[in-house]
């Protein structure tokens, strides 16, 4: 947002009824089902980071009724002015308009019940500094619900871009001319899938999300858990995370990702299989000294003043063996590699993470060769004291 409030201030009076125009409408069906996410009740404290003209601030200050606060914050003197302007339902809960950016919220440490960012990630200057904050100014317990348009990965949600890109850059009045901001911006927005990787590694865990257009517009859900940033309760053994590690680039890329994420103390099981049915002979046994190679650069990967690291070998059809290992030891966490392979190219080569992830219970993170952070397992109950156990106190 630090280098689009002038843009907004430009756009300020005409930004709610060409943002329906350009959306067919679908901006308000957005708008509504992310305020839903929210959980909203009286009571709650709420922020609005990116508020604009205020219209989805009012909506979720109506719907708490007379109880609670919400504050609506945009960097837009314009959009501010608008929204202020704007008369409220007289039933409503109090709002507070404040002017300042998402890097830098003006609000102490788990100050909110619920934060929500809509259309405004994507305009921040660093937006993971902006998604760190929203984090901090969380209550553990609460929960953040973001609307964006994203990066699209699918054929049809390109499609929607460039339709996105083509209706923007033929707008009827030079007035509007701002709003071909809307799709020049998404070549320079995160994905979906980085915006949930970088909230996991912040502690907080998704519960769902929805897609529109392909996946251009989408909303994600989470929660922050109860526990973040306390010190974890004195245990008489320490957590059990699994590293299942065959050696490759991709898996190696896991020991960075536990090294800055994981605390000291931590128990690591490195876990390597050696598939079954190796020809006998000397290729056979040549092979075999492979896998125990990759295991021993997969042990010395990780520091062993930093943490319990326990290797383990073991030989059969590599998926299968993870998840009983797994069922076996039952660890707080199982960390993998994922080389991001499509389901068809997986049918013809071979792969391990979609088996994994179909069917073993503990909380999953994969790593790509890019060290980005997928959790595509099924969050379950268990995955946030796994991380209140494992992750480094923010």
């Amino acid at each position: 947002m630090a280098d689009t409030p002038q843009l907004f201030n430009h756009i300020a009076p005409l930004y709610e009824r060409w943002s329906a125009i350009l959306s067919a409408n679908g901006i308000r069906y957005w708008h509504q089902l992310a305020v839903e996410q929210l959980a909203l009740r009286p009571g709650l404290t709420v922020l609005d980071v990116g508020c604009g003209t205020g219209q989805v601030t009012r909506e979720m200050a109506r719907r708490m009724g007379g109880q609670g606060e919400v504050t609506g914050l945009d960097p837009s003197t314009a959009m501010l002015q608008v929204a202020r302007e704007t008369p409220v339902n007289p039933d409503s809960a109090p709002i507070v308009w404040q002017e300042g950016v998402g890097e830098a919220l003006p609000f102490p440490d788990r100050h909110f019940d619920r934060v929500t960012a809509q259309f405004s990630i994507r305009n921040m200057h660093d937006w993971r500094q902006g998604l760190s904050e929203m984090v901090r100014v969380l209550k553990p317990g609460g929960r953040l619900v973001i609307l964006e348009l994203v990066q699209p990965l699918s054929a049809l949600g390109v499609l929607a871009l460039r339709g996105l890109g083509a209706v923007t850059h033929e707008l009827p009045d030079k007035d509007l001319e701002p709003f071909e901001w809307l799709g020049r911006s998404l070549y320079h927005a995160p994905t979906a899938k980085e915006l949930t990787a970088y909230l996991l590694t912040e502690g907080l865990f998704p519960q769902n999300a929805h897609y529109w257009l392909g996946d251009l517009v989408w909303v994600g859900v989470f929660d922050k858990p109860a526990g973040i940033g306390v010190a974890p309760v004195a245990q008489e053994s320490p957590p059990k995370l699994v590293w299942a590690t065959d050696g490759s680039l991709t898996a190696l890329a896991g020991a960075r990702w536990i090294s800055r994420m994981i605390r000291p103390g931590a128990l690591v099981h490195v876990l390597t299989v050696i598939p079954e049915g190796l020809p006998d002979g000397p290729v056979g046994l040549t092979e075999r000294e492979a896998w125990i190679r990759h295991a021993e650069t997969s042990q010395k990967a990780l520091d062993p003043e930093r943490y319990h690291v326990i290797p383990v070998l073991r030989e059969g059809p590599p998926a299968p063996t993870i998840v009983d290992y797994v069922r076996q030891i039952c660890p707080d966490l199982l960390v993998l590699g994922f080389k991001g392979r499509s389901e068809s190219a997986e049918r013809l080569f071979g792969g391990v993470s979609r088996y994994v992830w179909n069917h073993t219970t503990c909380p999953v993170v994969t790593i790509s060769s890019d060290g980005i952070t997928h959790y595509p397992a099924p969050v379950t109950s268990d995955s946030s004291s796994a991380f209140e156990r494992f992750g480094e106190p923010r």
